[in-house]
C-alpha cells in the first residue's frame, strides 16, 4: 500500500482499526473482516467492574493478582472492628485501571507538550510485523522482534534526520480465528513532505503492513489519547482464552509506550512533578517525598499477629477514620480475638462505645455497636499509649454499604506528642530505661563529689553545716541547745 493509495474494500478491512478518525469515542471500527470493535470510552464504573471479573478469572486459573503485604488496617474510630487489608492489584497490562492511569500520564504530557509543539509536518503511520501472526507461547518474543525491527529500520531513518520521532504505542490484539496474537505499532512522527518518498523507501520492504493516514491531523491530543488508551482491549481480553491472558499476564514489565524525541525530553522535564486536570487546564504539582523514618538500631521489627506498630488516617469507604496498623505473620490471619486486644487498648474505640451507650445498659444483642459484630468493649484504665488523641472531635459510625472499598488514601502515620498524648510503646520504654540511667548517674555523682568534699577543710565545714542547720551560730554545746546571743 502506498501513500495516496485508496483501498478496496478487501484491503480496507485489513486495515487496523485506527483508520477510523481517532478521539471519535462512539465509533466502531473494523480490524479485520465481521469483526467491530466498540471504541466507546471506558468509564471508571466499568473499569472497576472490567478489573473485578479479571482478577476472578485470574485467581481461578491459578495466578495470584493480589499484592499482599503484613499491615492489616483496624478501624478505632467509626466503625470500630472493620478490617482493611493492605492488599492491591498488580501492575500489570491485564488490568483496566492499571492501563488507564499510564495512558492518562502520558495523555496529559502530551497535551502539554502540545500547547508550544508545532505539529505542521505531524503523521500518523501503523506498522505491522513482517511474517506471521504471534503465537500464544512467543508473544514475548514477538514484541522484542517487533521492537527490534523498529529500532534498525526506523531508527536508521530517525539517525539520516528523515523522521522525527514523538511517540510510539504497541497495540496488543488477540485474532480469534487463527488463535494468535495481531501486534502493530501506532507511531506519531514529524516528516516533512520532501523526505514523505524516501521514509516510505526506507520502511515500505521492511514491514508487512506500512498505513499512514492521509488526512489533516487537527486534534493531535485526541490521536495520542486514542493510541495510548487502546493498547490493550480489555472488553475483549475477557473473551480471551485462557492461554492468551496468562501469556499476557506473565510478560516480564513489557515497554508498550516509548516517548521519543522532542517529547520524551520535555517529559524529562517534568520529573518530580505530576500532572493533573482541573476544570479544563493542567495543573503541574509538585511531588513532595517524605524523608524515610529514622529507625532505632534499639527497636525490634514486630513478631506475634496482632501486634499494634502505628496508628494512622486514612480515607476508607468515604470516610476519614483513624485506624490501627497490626501486623499479620504470613501465613495467619488476624483473628476476633486479636480485633478484640486492639479495640480493648484503645481509647478511642473506647470512646466510641462509650457514646454509643451512655447509660451503659448491655443491649448489644438488639443494636450492635460495630458493623463487624463484635461486641463494644468497656472502659477500662489500660490505653496503647500510641494510640491517637482523643482531643479531635468524634465522627459519627456509619454503616457501609459498598462492598469493593474505594482506593486508600493514606496519611502518614502520626504518634502523639507530649502535649497530645503518652508517647508510643516502644518510645515509652525507651524514656522509661534512659529516666533509670539518669537517675542511677545523678546518684553516683553526687556521692562521689561528697566523697571528694571530705578531703578539704572547707568542704567538711558546708557538709556539717548542711547537715546540721545550728551549727553555724552555735560552734560548741549540747545538741539542741540554742546558743545565746551576744548582748
Amino acid at each position: 500500500m502506498i501513500c495516496g493509495h485508496k483501498p478496496t474494500a478487501d484491503e480496507n478491512d485489513r486495515l487496523p482499526e485506527s483508520s477510523v478518525e481517532p478521539g471519535d469515542g462512539g465509533a466502531a471500527t473494523i480490524d479485520h473482516p465481521g469483526k467491530i470493535r466498540n471504541r466507546a470510552r471506558i468509564l471508571p464504573d466499568e473499569r472497576r467492574e472490567l478489573d473485578a471479573r479479571m482478577i476472578e478469572r485470574l485467581q481461578s486459573m491459578g495466578l495470584d493478582p493480589i499484592r499482599r503485604n503484613n499491615r492489616i488496617l483496624v478501624d478505632v474510630e467509626v466503625d470500630p472492628g472493620m478490617t482493611f487489608s493492605g492488599s492491591s492489584k498488580r501492575e500489570k497490562w491485564a488490568f483496566a485501571s492499571v492501563a488507564a492511569e499510564r495512558a492518562a500520564e502520558n495523555a496529559l504530557a502530551f497535551d502539554l507538550f502540545a500547547q508550544s509543539a508545532d505539529f505542521a509536518d505531524l503523521r500518523h503511520f501503523v506498522l505491522r510485523p513482517r511474517g506471521k501472526k504471534a503465537t500464544v507461547e512467543g508473544l514475548l518474543v514477538a514484541i522484542q522482534e517487533l521492537s527490534a525491527a523498529y529500532n534498525q529500520h526506523v531508527g536508521r531513518l530517525i539517525s539520516d534526520g528523515k523522521i522525527r520521532s514523538l511517540l510510539s504505542v504497541i497495540h496488543v490484539r488477540y485474532d480469534d480465528q487463527l488463535q494468535m496474537f495481531d501486534l502493530h505499532i501506532h507511531c506519531l512522527w514529524l516528516i516533512a513532505t520532501d523526505d514523505l518518498d524516501a521514509v516510505w523507501r526506507g520502511i515500505q520492504t521492511k514491514f508487512s503492513t506500512v498505513w499512514m493516514d492521509t488526512k489533516e491531523i487537527r486534534q493531535p491530543q485526541a490521536l495520542a489519547n486514542y493510541v495510548l488508551s487502546w493498547i490493550v482491549d480489555h472488553r475483549e481480553a475477557l473473551d480471551w482464552p485462557d492461554e492468551a491472558v496468562k501469556a499476557l499476564w506473565s510478560l516480564p514489565r513489557p515497554r508498550f509506550i516509548r516517548p521519543a524525541g522532542a517529547f520524551a525530553e520535555f517529559k524529562a522535564t517534568l520529573e518530580g512533578q505530576r500532572l493533573r486536570r482541573e476544570d479544563g487546564d493542567i495543573q503541574i504539582v509538585p511531588i513532595q517525598k517524605r524523608p524515610p523514618p529514622a529507625v532505632s538500631p534499639l527497636r525490634k521489627p514486630p513478631s506475634a499477629t496482632g501486634t499494634v506498630v502505628g496508628y494512622v488516617q486514612a480515607k476508607l469507604l468515604g470516610e476519614l477514620r483513624w485506624c490501627a496498623i497490626a501486623f499479620v505473620r504470613p501465613g495467619e490471619r488476624l483473628t476476633r480475638q486479636h480485633r478484640d486486644e486492639i479495640l480493648a487498648g484503645s481509647r478511642r474505640a473506647q470512646k466510641a462505645t462509650r457514646s454509643d451507650d451512655p447509660v451503659g445498659n448491655d443491649d448489644h444483642a438488639t443494636k450492635p455497636a460495630t458493623t463487624t459484630g463484635l461486641s463494644p468493649f468497656p472502659a477500662g484504665s489500660s490505653s496503647d499509649p500510641a494510640d491517637p488523641s482523643l482531643d479531635e472531635g468524634q465522627r459519627p459510625a456509619t454503616t457501609p454499604t459498598d462492598t469493593n472499598p474505594a482506593p486508600v488514601v493514606v496519611i502518614p502515620p502520626v504518634f502523639p506528642t507530649g502535649a497530645q498524648g503518652m508517647l508510643p510503646p516502644v518510645r515509652t520504654m525507651r524514656a522509661g530505661l534512659w529516666q533509670a540511667m539518669g537517675h542511677f548517674l545523678r546518684v553516683g555523682v553526687r556521692g562521689l563529689s561528697q566523697a571528694l568534699a571530705w578531703l578539704t577543710p572547707r568542704g567538711r565545714r558546708r557538709m556539717r553545716k548542711s547537715r546540721d542547720p545550728d551549727s553555724g551560730n552555735c560552734a560548741s554545746g549540747p545538741a539542741g541547745i540554742a546558743a545565746i546571743p551576744p548582748t
